[in-house]
Protein backbone atom coordinates (compact mmCIF):
# COMPACT_ATOMS: atom_id res chain seq x y z
CA UNK A 1 0.00 0.00 0.00
CA UNK A 2 1.33 3.14 -0.90
CA UNK A 3 1.59 6.10 1.79
CA UNK A 4 -1.52 8.27 -0.20
CA UNK A 5 -3.52 5.02 -0.11
CA UNK A 6 -3.15 5.11 3.67
CA UNK A 7 -3.70 8.11 4.71
CA UNK A 8 -6.86 8.90 2.66
CA UNK A 9 -8.21 5.16 3.67
CA UNK A 10 -7.21 4.95 7.06
CA UNK A 11 -5.34 8.06 8.80
CA UNK A 12 -8.33 10.67 6.75
CA UNK A 13 -11.61 8.47 8.15
CA UNK A 14 -10.38 8.29 11.94
CA UNK A 15 -9.42 12.03 11.69
CA UNK A 16 -12.83 12.40 10.24
CA UNK A 17 -14.27 10.26 12.92
CA UNK A 18 -12.80 11.66 16.11
CA UNK A 19 -14.02 15.11 14.56
CA UNK A 20 -17.63 13.62 14.73
CA UNK A 21 -16.65 12.17 17.97
CA UNK A 22 -14.13 14.54 19.73
CA UNK A 23 -15.14 13.67 23.73
CA UNK A 24 -14.62 9.92 22.56
CA UNK A 25 -11.31 8.34 24.33
CA UNK A 26 -11.58 5.14 22.04
CA UNK A 27 -11.41 7.78 18.64
CA UNK A 28 -8.62 9.75 19.97
CA UNK A 29 -7.03 6.83 20.72
CA UNK A 30 -7.24 4.85 17.24
CA UNK A 31 -6.64 8.10 15.81
CA UNK A 32 -3.04 8.69 17.47
CA UNK A 33 -2.56 4.80 16.44
CA UNK A 34 -3.63 4.98 13.25
CA UNK A 35 -1.72 8.84 12.49
CA UNK A 36 1.78 7.34 14.28
CA UNK A 37 1.85 4.52 12.40
CA UNK A 38 2.93 6.74 8.88
CA UNK A 39 6.50 6.41 10.16
CA UNK A 40 6.08 2.85 8.87
CA UNK A 41 6.34 4.27 5.50
CA UNK A 42 9.72 6.84 5.81
CA UNK A 43 12.56 3.85 5.59
CA UNK A 44 15.23 5.60 4.44
CA UNK A 45 18.63 4.58 5.41
CA UNK A 46 17.74 5.48 8.96
CA UNK A 47 16.09 2.58 10.98
CA UNK A 48 12.36 2.91 12.36
CA UNK A 49 13.40 3.40 16.23
CA UNK A 50 16.12 6.11 15.02
CA UNK A 51 13.48 7.99 12.81
CA UNK A 52 11.14 7.90 15.88
CA UNK A 53 13.40 9.48 18.46
CA UNK A 54 14.00 12.04 15.77
CA UNK A 55 10.63 12.96 14.93
CA UNK A 56 9.96 12.99 18.33
CA UNK A 57 12.42 15.88 19.04
CA UNK A 58 11.59 17.64 15.77
CA UNK A 59 7.49 17.70 16.33
CA UNK A 60 5.88 18.07 19.84
CA UNK A 61 2.52 17.21 18.20
CA UNK A 62 3.99 13.75 16.78
CA UNK A 63 5.90 12.97 20.34
CA UNK A 64 2.36 13.50 21.85
CA UNK A 65 0.13 11.48 19.61
CA UNK A 66 3.56 8.30 20.34
CA UNK A 67 3.16 8.60 24.16
CA UNK A 68 -1.15 8.26 23.90
CA UNK A 69 -1.08 5.75 21.02
CA UNK A 70 1.54 3.38 23.31
CA UNK A 71 -0.17 3.90 26.78
CA UNK A 72 -0.70 0.72 28.10
CA UNK A 73 -3.11 1.29 30.61
CA UNK A 74 -5.99 3.34 30.48
CA UNK A 75 -5.68 7.32 31.93
CA UNK A 76 -7.76 8.12 35.05
CA UNK A 77 -9.08 11.48 35.90
CA UNK A 78 -9.46 12.78 39.27
CA UNK A 79 -12.78 13.87 39.41
CA UNK A 80 -15.40 11.88 41.33
CA UNK A 81 -17.00 9.19 39.72
CA UNK A 82 -14.77 9.09 36.43
CA UNK A 83 -12.89 5.52 37.39
CA UNK A 84 -16.72 4.05 37.22
CA UNK A 85 -18.08 5.88 33.84
CA UNK A 86 -14.21 4.69 31.68
CA UNK A 87 -14.76 0.92 33.26
CA UNK A 88 -18.77 0.97 31.65
CA UNK A 89 -17.21 1.87 28.23
CA UNK A 90 -18.82 5.29 28.58
CA UNK A 91 -16.83 8.11 26.16
CA UNK A 92 -15.31 11.24 27.88
CA UNK A 93 -13.20 14.76 26.79
CA UNK A 94 -9.83 13.33 27.50
CA UNK A 95 -8.67 16.31 29.48
CA UNK A 96 -5.00 17.43 30.56
CA UNK A 97 -5.34 15.06 33.95
CA UNK A 98 -5.96 12.06 32.01
CA UNK A 99 -3.22 12.47 29.62
CA UNK A 100 0.57 10.96 30.86
CA UNK A 101 2.30 13.32 32.12
CA UNK A 102 5.49 13.04 29.93
CA UNK A 103 2.75 13.83 27.25
CA UNK A 104 1.97 17.25 28.58
CA UNK A 105 4.23 19.61 26.27
CA UNK A 106 3.92 22.75 24.90
CA UNK A 107 0.55 20.99 22.28
CA UNK A 108 -1.30 20.06 25.06
CA UNK A 109 -2.55 23.82 25.67
CA UNK A 110 -5.05 24.64 29.01
CA UNK A 111 -7.31 22.41 30.71
CA UNK A 112 -7.61 19.43 28.20
CA UNK A 113 -5.88 18.54 25.13
CA UNK A 114 -7.06 19.25 21.42
CA UNK A 115 -6.54 15.52 20.11
CA UNK A 116 -8.09 16.64 17.53
CA UNK A 117 -4.87 19.48 16.59
CA UNK A 118 -2.56 17.08 17.69
CA UNK A 119 -3.15 14.60 15.29
CA UNK A 120 -3.78 16.86 12.06
CA UNK A 121 -0.44 18.55 13.10
CA UNK A 122 1.43 15.36 13.62
CA UNK A 123 0.11 14.06 10.19
CA UNK A 124 0.81 16.30 8.49
CA UNK A 125 4.37 16.62 9.55
CA UNK A 126 4.91 12.54 8.93
CA UNK A 127 3.03 13.72 5.43
CA UNK A 128 5.79 15.85 4.66
CA UNK A 129 8.63 13.87 5.65
CA UNK A 130 7.28 11.09 3.26
CA UNK A 131 7.05 13.81 0.54
CA UNK A 132 10.47 15.11 1.06
CA UNK A 133 12.02 11.30 1.28
CA UNK A 134 10.60 10.79 -1.95
CA UNK A 135 11.58 14.11 -3.54
CA UNK A 136 14.89 14.42 -5.80
CA UNK A 137 17.24 16.19 -3.00
CA UNK A 138 18.49 18.57 -5.60
CA UNK A 139 14.89 19.90 -6.13
CA UNK A 140 12.93 22.02 -3.95
CA UNK A 141 10.15 20.44 -1.86
CA UNK A 142 6.67 22.09 -3.23
CA UNK A 143 3.89 20.73 -1.52
CA UNK A 144 -0.51 21.93 -0.97
CA UNK A 145 -0.60 22.65 2.72
CA UNK A 146 -4.03 22.78 4.19
CA UNK A 147 -4.73 25.30 7.08
CA UNK A 148 -7.41 26.37 9.34
CA UNK A 149 -7.56 29.98 11.27
CA UNK A 150 -9.83 30.25 13.78
CA UNK A 151 -11.24 34.30 14.28
CA UNK A 152 -12.37 35.94 17.42
CA UNK A 153 -13.07 39.42 18.32
CA UNK A 154 -10.45 41.33 20.23
CA UNK A 155 -10.84 44.05 23.44
CA UNK A 156 -11.62 46.51 20.34
CA UNK A 157 -14.31 44.70 19.05
CA UNK A 158 -12.46 43.98 15.71
CA UNK A 159 -12.32 39.85 14.38
CA UNK A 160 -8.62 38.74 14.33
CA UNK A 161 -7.18 35.65 13.27
CA UNK A 162 -6.17 32.47 15.84
CA UNK A 163 -3.71 30.33 15.84
CA UNK A 164 -3.29 28.73 12.02
CA UNK A 165 -3.66 24.89 12.43
CA UNK A 166 -2.40 22.59 9.55
CA UNK A 167 -4.58 19.59 9.03
CA UNK A 168 -3.94 17.03 6.12
CA UNK A 169 -6.37 16.79 3.78
CA UNK A 170 -8.59 19.26 2.23
CA UNK A 171 -11.51 17.29 3.67
CA UNK A 172 -10.17 17.63 7.16
CA UNK A 173 -9.41 21.52 6.72
CA UNK A 174 -13.10 21.76 5.84
CA UNK A 175 -14.57 19.80 9.21
CA UNK A 176 -11.92 21.19 11.99
CA UNK A 177 -13.07 24.74 10.09
CA UNK A 178 -16.65 24.06 11.12
CA UNK A 179 -15.94 22.36 14.12
CA UNK A 180 -13.83 25.23 15.54
CA UNK A 181 -16.46 27.59 14.00
CA UNK A 182 -18.77 26.72 16.92
CA UNK A 183 -16.17 27.47 19.49
CA UNK A 184 -15.42 31.39 17.82
CA UNK A 185 -16.79 33.98 16.04
CA UNK A 186 -15.56 31.99 12.79
CA UNK A 187 -13.14 29.61 11.15
CA UNK A 188 -11.29 29.63 7.64
CA UNK A 189 -10.19 27.03 5.21
CA UNK A 190 -7.37 27.22 3.03
CA UNK A 191 -5.27 25.51 1.16
CA UNK A 192 -1.95 26.87 -0.46
CA UNK A 193 0.74 25.18 -2.46
CA UNK A 194 4.58 25.86 -2.11
CA UNK A 195 8.33 25.07 -0.48
CA UNK A 196 8.54 25.72 3.54
CA UNK A 197 12.70 26.01 2.31
CA UNK A 198 12.63 28.52 0.20
CA UNK A 199 9.67 30.51 1.42
CA UNK A 200 8.03 30.51 -1.86
CA UNK A 201 3.94 30.04 -1.69
CA UNK A 202 1.37 30.41 -4.82
CA UNK A 203 -2.08 32.64 -3.54
CA UNK A 204 -4.09 30.75 -1.23
CA UNK A 205 -6.84 28.90 -1.94
CA UNK A 206 -10.09 29.61 -0.05
CA UNK A 207 -12.23 26.33 0.85
CA UNK A 208 -14.23 26.87 3.33
CA UNK A 209 -15.84 30.39 5.85
CA UNK A 210 -17.92 30.05 8.43
CA UNK A 211 -18.62 32.47 10.69
CA UNK A 212 -17.19 35.99 10.88
CA UNK A 213 -13.89 35.96 9.23
CA UNK A 214 -11.89 38.85 8.49
CA UNK A 215 -9.55 38.16 5.05
CA UNK A 216 -8.13 41.38 4.94
CA UNK A 217 -6.50 40.61 8.46
CA UNK A 218 -4.77 37.96 7.49
CA UNK A 219 -2.40 39.67 6.26
CA UNK A 220 -1.98 43.02 8.71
Amino acid sequence: MSPEAYISGFVEPTVKDLVANPASQRHAFIACLVTFHLIDYLTGRKSRAILRAEFRRQSPAFAAIDRLAHAHKPVQSGEKGAHSRAEDGSNRVMSAAEVPSDARDATLVGEQADIVALVNEAASFLRNKIREEAAPSEEPVAATYYVVVPFDRNADGYIVPGAAQETISAGAAQSRARTLANEHEGALAFSRRGDRVTGEFEDAVILARFGEVDLDALTR
